[in-house]
């Protein structure tokens, strides 16, 4: 065996070890955050980031960073040995925390699919291999609905007007609901159309994920999703979106069934009438 191959052996199982020893964590994203707790590791958390708030007990832990922005500085000073995060933080940032032994895990999820992956990847470096596989059967007890043919889109922001187009956790969600978007001409990720495209569209209905809307003048109701962390943070939460999307969308008259057609009032009174001597 060459020597180039035993020291990329060792290190290997150098970097295996860090990770399995991995005890002091800090979470700069709040998906990654809720996943720790519910995968029974919330101990194991040292630091969160500021938008980190939930389960909500979790604010008393000490900030070490905004979303995706990690403060190297109180990290090291809070002797984490893990740092999760998804691939918005910069390369050149994971690098440096990685000189200083301290891990990184960037993962992105776009997908429920996705979701399921990080599970399993999180609950090896947790050491919480059993309960990622009971949060694996959770979600695959979360059966999609059937298929209402009713399309939709979801706003993100609207100044400027960002939809969550192909290849995000939000449309993963409200095609798991039942429910589809219409022709996105291939933009994939979040994207900014103009209005009158969305004008164009031929939509059951929109859901903005912000608490007021300033969308007006559209051909199909606009209606405000009650809890956006359900749908825009790719935690064990989704389940709970998918059911409450579901319920408000199903509520809604579809745009595209066609009015009942007019009753032949003439026609009625005769058949009425035949029926009366028969």
């Amino acid at each position: 065996m060459s020597l180039t191959r035993l020291l990329l052996i060792a290190l290997i199982l150098a970097q295996a070890a860090a990770l399995a020893a991995a005890k002091r964590v800090v979470s700069l994203s709040p998906a990654m955050t809720e996943l720790v707790c519910q995968l029974g590791a919330k101990d194991s958390l040292v630091g969160r980031s500021t938008a980190c708030d939930y389960p909500p007990d979790i604010t008393a832990l000490p900030t070490a960073g905004d979303f995706a922005s990690p403060d190297m500085e109180r990290i090291l000073a809070l002797h984490a040995d893990l740092v999760l995060s998804n691939d918005l933080v910069k390369p050149q940032v994971a690098h440096a925390l990685r000189q200083h032994g301290v891990e990184v895990f960037n993962f992105q999820v776009n997908s429920l699919d996705d979701y399921s992956e990080c599970v399993r990847r999180l609950g090896t470096l947790l050491g919480c291999e059993s309960q990622a596989t009971q949060e694996l059967q959770r979600v695959a007890d979360c059966a999609a609905f059937p298929p209402t043919g009713r399309k939709v889109l979801l706003v993100i922001w609207e100044n400027p007007l960002i939809i969550a187009g192909e290849n995000t956790f939000p449309t993963a969600l409200l095609r798991h609901a039942g429910f589809d978007t219409p022709d996105l001409n291939g933009n994939t990720g979040y994207f900014t159309p103009a209005t009158e495209w969305l004008r164009a569209q031929k939509l059951d209905a929109i859901v903005t994920l912000l608490p007021q809307t300033s969308l007006t003048d559209l051909t199909c109701p606009v209606l405000a999703f009650p809890a956006p962390d359900l749908l825009q943070r790719p935690g064990p939460r989704w389940t709970e979106g998918v059911r409450l999307l579901h319920e408000i969308l199903a509520s809604q008259p579809s745009q595209a069934e066609p009015p009942p057609p007019p009753v032949n009032l003439t026609s009625l009174r005769l058949w009425r009438l035949a029926a009366a001597f028969a």
